[in-house]
């Protein structure tokens, strides 16, 4: 009965339920349930957390979470000053990418809609994606701004955006750009940058392919629906019961392979959401890099000043001070006294000791970025192993469904067609 195999084939459309978990952090889980349109034309987004484990919760993460509701609405803007801050308080974290903030374009899309809810959707699911990998660190987690910006606490942005932070991120912006030369580069950074970048090509590459194939299979499923129409359209033109019916069947099987380009299309902006991700945590990783490197030249930096104190010493302590300006203003008003000498040798030698403990300070914190970053490292590339093998391995199993899904609907319409 051809009416009973649309049906079945109408259940066979189901769209295919994604398996890719969901990060949970270690011990909340954050959930943005909806997101609203303020008066002033911004989205909110309400995101809601939940206590996973109220006895595994260690105390003082207890103590920051008090008794407010764990129920607030936060804009984009709020995420991006998070991370900003995060940043610059865990230099040596690598940090979860944000979502793109506009809409791309897509064939299946209107470009330059605001306001578009496909695209509020899908960067929905990308804030609930960052916040839960925050979560799911094992230092970020228990970070006070991070818990304060989960509460119900409207302070919370004046609090982190101060004066001081804003101009340390406005330095950070610039530090971005900055072009520099090391004496001394630690080959491991140039290694996890040159990886980075690697990893960053190809799922980049595989997310184009797999977004023109997407548009391709859109065009398609269109196709089919023109087509399922004049069938439609045809069948009731004509006065021959049995090709009516003909017609009328083959048009019902190309309007249940139409029907499926919404939910597909779901489906994919979905993965192609996480192959974005795995592109931005490349980026993340060359950010760190770029701290790493700060770090490095800030303690370069301090060893030439250094050296330059001692050159200067010296030369006060000779009376050396060769073709300067100072050396012509030796010959020309003598040699200073002896109570100014000593004064300048004080002050360069206070100098001196204040350049040496901050160079001693920036080597330690070097070495522990260092450590850490080594530490972050590993356990992302684990991580990355196991996320990438998980999404191409579902990519590649939702395209074979589909086109089974659309090898059976033709398989079905092939005597239809045939009778026509």
């Amino acid at each position: 009965d051809p009416q009973q195999q649309l049906q079945t084939q109408s259940e066979q459309q189901q769209p295919v339920q994604l398996s890719l978990p969901k990060p949970s952090g270690r011990y909340l889980r954050v959930r943005i349930a909806d997101q609203e349109r303020s008066p002033d034309d911004r989205v909110a987004y309400v995101v809601e957390t939940r206590v996973l484990d109220q006895e595994a919760t260690p105390q003082e993460l207890r103590d920051l979470l008090g008794s407010h509701a764990l129920q607030t609405c936060r804009y984009y803007s709020d995420f991006d000053l998070l991370r900003g801050f995060l940043e610059l308080k865990y230099p040596d974290c690598l940090i979860p990418p944000l979502p793109d903030k506009l809409s791309s374009y897509a064939p299946w899309k209107i470009a330059g809609q605001k306001f578009d809810q496909d695209f509020l959707d899908n960067r929905r699911f990308g804030l609930e994606l960052f916040i839960n990998r925050v979560l799911c660190h094992r230092r970020l987690s228990l970070c006070q701004q991070v818990v304060s910006f989960l509460r119900h606490d409207s302070e919370w942005r004046l609090r982190v955006f101060t004066p001081a932070i804003g101009q340390q991120l406005d330095a950070a912006i610039s530090a971005r750009s900055a072009a520099f030369r090391l004496r001394s580069p630690l080959p491991a950074v140039a290694t996890m940058r040159t990886n980075a970048a690697a990893v960053r090509a190809a799922v980049q590459a595989v997310a184009k392919a797999y977004e023109q194939l997407v548009a391709r299979h859109y065009r398609i499923h269109r196709l089919h629906s023109t087509l399922g129409g004049i069938l439609s359209d045809w069948c009731g033109l004509e006065e021959d019961p049995a090709f009516a019916d003909a017609l009328q069947t083959a048009g019902h099987y190309m309007d249940v392979y139409a029907s499926g380009a919404d939910s597909a299309v779901g489906e994919d902006d979905e993965l192609l959401n996480r192959l974005r991700e795995a592109a931005g945590f490349c980026d993340s990783v060359a950010g760190l890099c770029r701290r790493l490197e700060l770090k490095i030249l800030k303690a370069e930096q301090l060893e030439d000043a250094i050296a330059a104190k001692r050159d200067e010493k010296r030369r006060v302590e000779t009376d050396s001070y060769g073709l300067s300006l100072r050396g012509l203003r030796t010959r020309l008003f003598g040699a200073q006294d002896a109570e100014q000498k000593r004064a300048a040798l004080y002050q360069l030698e206070t100098d001196i000791s204040q350049l040496e403990a901050g160079l001693a300070t920036a080597r330690r914190s070097l070495d522990a970025g260092s450590a850490s970053v080594d530490s972050e490292m590993a356990d992302f590339q684990a991580q990355r192993r196991v996320d990438l093998g998980r999404l191409v391995a579902l990519l590649c199993e939702m395209r074979a469904e589909k086109l089974h899904r659309a090898c059976r609907i033709w398989a079905h319409s092939r005597d239809t067609f045939a009778r026509v």
